[in-house]
């Protein structure tokens, strides 16, 4: 062997002892980079995970269905409130009504009674009245005024007569009132229900000034 081939070999020893350190140190490399890998993979799924409640809806959505139950309940209380308090309102105005009907219908009861009756123009009136309580308008609508009594003294007369139900005599009362509102300056009408069902329509009205 020549003086050159072994100066070749011992220079070539070196070179072949380090490439397997090389390569151990590659794959070293390589396992440690897929196992930082892995853990930051783990590390991420894990924190998806957490937060996947938080972020399964979005922050401003539509209220769900039972709050718009809750909504239109709310609603509904508030409306039936507001219609009880004007039913209240209604019923108190319509007895505020009454009791004025009521002292109107006393002082002109009272006043009839204590007139002493004068036959000229009594009679004249009462026979004025009754020609005005059947009207062509009222024998049109068919309104039956049974026992229509009228009886008048110097300057008040009373004026009475008898219905089947409430809506016959409200369509005879608009007729007649409005058939006498010349003859008569003022005047004071008020139901009287009957045992049978009937119902009576008591007017008070002042023939004369």
């Amino acid at each position: 062997m020549s003086r050159h081939d072994l100066s070749t070999m011992q220079n070539s020893k070196p070179k072949q002892t380090i490439i397997p350190w090389l390569v151990a140190g590659a794959v070293l490399l390589s396992m440690a980079v897929v196992m930082v890998y892995r853990h930051r993979a783990r590390e991420n799924d894990a924190l998806l995970q957490s937060s996947a409640p938080v972020t399964a809806e979005p922050v401003s959505r539509t209220p769900s269905v039972p709050h718009r139950r809750t909504d239109s309940r709310a609603a509904l209380a508030g409306a039936a409130q507001s219609m009880a308090a004007k039913r209240e309102e209604l019923g108190r105005r319509r007895k505020e009504v009454q009791v004025r009907v009521d002292r109107t219908q006393a002082a002109f009861a009272s006043r009839h009674r204590s007139e002493a009756v004068d036959p000229a123009w009594s009679n004249a009136k009462e026979a004025e009245l009754t020609r005005l309580a059947t009207s062509d308008q009222i024998k049109q609508l068919g309104v039956d005024a049974r026992d229509l009594n009228i009886d008048c003294r110097t300057s008040m007369c009373r004026i009475t007569a008898n219905f089947d139900s409430t809506a016959a005599g409200d369509d005879w009362i608009v007729l007649y009132m409005n058939n006498v509102a010349q003859q008569v300056p003022a005047a004071s009408y008020k139901y009287i229900r009957n045992p049978d069902g009937t119902v009576t329509i008591n007017v008070y009205a002042i023939g004369r000034r």
